[in-house]
């Protein structure tokens, strides 16, 4: 499995060449875990809550107008990285352990994608709580583009990633807090729930 961090994905067209980060699956987190901060990296984090898809079929040189075939389902990842680390990410962060945390996977049919959503998360910690919001329309995320474009280097496969990195809901993680994310539809759905430890 591949996991595919993409920046700018709103600028891609089927010809050009994307902006990516890999991830390997020693990375991920495991759904209901919690999320223990590494001690041996950074004293101080960042995190973004992100859109992920998930890719269904094996496919290359996949054409834009057939792509939505390709994808059947939607999460939000919680993405780490220590603070002072910035765009492009060195490709190392994509190694690092904890480095994912990955909500459940949502049915994600066509209707959905033609109207967009609202990812609505909620942090809690010693400081009190907080509520982010991060809206997204079909060209935001611009999903079958950055399919044919990533498939023209390398064949996708069913369970493969791809993590919408510049569309996010931002905050600063500490030990305590507990992490929440939730879509818009069907109604209000939850996807993401951890706690940092």
């Amino acid at each position: 499995m591949k996991i595919i961090c993409l920046r700018n994905s709103s600028l891609l067209t089927p010809g050009s060449t994307p902006e990516v980060r890999l991830g390997v699956d020693s990375a991920l987190v495991r759904e209901g875990e919690p999320l223990f901060l590494p001690d041996h990296l950074a004293p101080h984090w960042k995190a973004a809550i992100c859109p992920a898809i998930k890719i269904c079929r094996l496919g290359s040189s996949i054409p834009a107008r057939h792509a939505a075939s390709y994808y059947n389902a939607i999460t939000t990842v919680c993405v780490l990285l220590p603070e002072d680390v910035s765009d492009p990410v060195p490709d190392i962060f994509g190694l690092m352990d904890r480095a994912f945390v990955p909500g459940h996977w949502l049915d994600y049919p066509a209707e959905a994608r033609a109207a967009g959503f609202t990812v609505t998360a909620n942090i809690t910690g010693s400081s009190g709580a907080e509520t982010l919001q991060m809206t997204c329309s079909e060209n935001d995320i611009n999903a079958d583009t950055a399919i044919a474009a990533l498939s023209r280097y390398a064949t996708l496969k069913m369970g493969d990633m791809i993590i919408f990195t510049d569309k996010a809901c931002h905050f600063t993680p500490e030990i305590g807090m507990t992490v929440s994310a939730r879509f818009d539809f069907p109604e209000s759905t939850d996807s993401l729930n951890f706690k940092i430890k």
